[in-house]
């Protein structure tokens, strides 16, 4: 019986002296959709009540808080890192863009003007930050770890 328990059990000096970076580390799906929507939001906040439109802050804080979420993502959740900045800025222009100044008096008709003005003017800085956060994803992804 003393056998069996000394030989399962290894000595210290055999442990690893340094931590090996696990895989599984970093924010998960909707940690980094949740995170990226909320950073959006203040981002969005800022920008309007500086400005009172959205504006050059919001834009690079899109390009930043998508490049930082494709960084921080899980490997095996780097899908999350695509869809977070569309839907970041989606929902930040959903609530926190009902600050920007009012184009029409019936309701439906401003929200349909504040969602076709609110993504087609800033449609190149979306899709320029959803093509950085993939590409930033996939290379991570990609990417073997060093032993």
């Amino acid at each position: 019986m003393k056998d069996q328990i000394t030989d399962s059990v290894s000595p210290m000096s055999e442990a690893p002296t340094q931590a090996e970076p696990s895989i599984a580390s970093g924010w998960t799906y909707p940690g980094v959709i949740i995170l990226e929507t909320l950073l959006m939001a203040i981002a969005m906040g800022v920008d309007i009540a500086l400005n009172h439109e959205l504006g050059l802050i919001s834009n690079i804080a899109l390009v930043g808080i998508a490049s930082v979420g494709a960084w921080k993502v899980r490997r095996a959740d780097y899908l999350a890192a695509i869809w977070a900045p569309v839907l970041a800025w989606f929902i930040s222009l959903m609530t926190i863009g009902q600050m920007l100044p009012k184009r029409s008096t019936h309701f439906v008709r401003e929200q349909a003007l504040h969602l076709v003005y609110g993504l087609a003017q800033h449609a190149w800085w979306i899709t320029g930050a959803t093509l950085l956060a993939g590409i930033i994803a996939v290379v991570r992804r990609n990417r073997k770890t060093t032993s």
